[in-house]
């Protein structure tokens, strides 16, 4: 089934009920039919409106998307719409991803862990109070964290980027109301990331990783 994405719509949930009456159905859709990532708009950029049938390139010119002729959209592997947006929900399994687009786990207080091993962006808020999540790492692939991406992720035991060849750019209380320690591989890695923008916030709680860590 093809779809067409409008940005009219900020949360899955407002899409799933416009499809449902566009459709004329009382049947939610998948997450695949509801709700590709799109990569590569910049902020501030309006994809008006796409047909999208399969991942790929596509060539957004036609489409008035404020001067950005070529998007990225990623059909990430994703469970039904009501499991994905389930009050329970504790296990999020996206293995396809490469971004966690803003506000999508926002609050989402059952979530416990997740699978994303090729994510590459965490957006604005993405895990924003989700109190319960327990991850200690995220994928070396990572390159921005985004302003309030793990605040109030209280229940972190601690990250570690101790396999991090990069530094990931970090926006501001990306993990504000947050208590858990930071590891590094060797002290220089660990003081070239407390010299970095936003990191610096947090290098107080930064430590060379511990040898019982594995």
């Amino acid at each position: 089934m093809s779809m067409r994405i409008d940005n009219r719509f900020k949360y899955f949930k407002d899409i799933n009920e416009s499809l449902k009456r566009k459709y004329q159905t009382t049947e939610d859709f998948s997450y695949s039919e509801m709700a590709p990532a799109i990569d590569n708009i910049p902020s501030g950029g309006t994809l008006i409106s796409k047909t999208i049938t399969e991942n790929g390139v596509y060539n957004a010119s036609s489409d008035n998307a404020d001067g950005y002729d070529v998007v990225t959209v990623e059909v990430p592997e994703r469970n039904t719409f009501d499991e994905y947006f389930a009050d329970t929900l504790e296990i999020a399994n996206i293995p396809s991803a490469t971004t966690i687009i803003t506000g999508m786990f926002l609050n989402r207080t059952t979530l416990k862990s997740i699978n994303m091993p090729n994510v590459i962006h965490l957006y604005n808020g993405c895990f924003l109070n989700c109190n319960n999540l327990v991850i200690t790492e995220l994928p070396t692939g990572v390159t921005e964290i985004q302003t309030n991406a793990f605040r109030s992720c209280t229940s972190i035991p601690y990250l570690d980027f101790s396999n991090f060849d990069h530094i990931p750019t970090l926006g501001s209380h990306g993990f504000r109301d947050t208590t858990f320690p930071f590891y590094f591989r060797d002290q220089q890695q660990l003081d070239e990331w407390a010299a970095a923008t936003n990191w610096s916030t947090y290098a107080n709680r930064f430590q060379i990783k511990p040898s019982e860590v594995i």
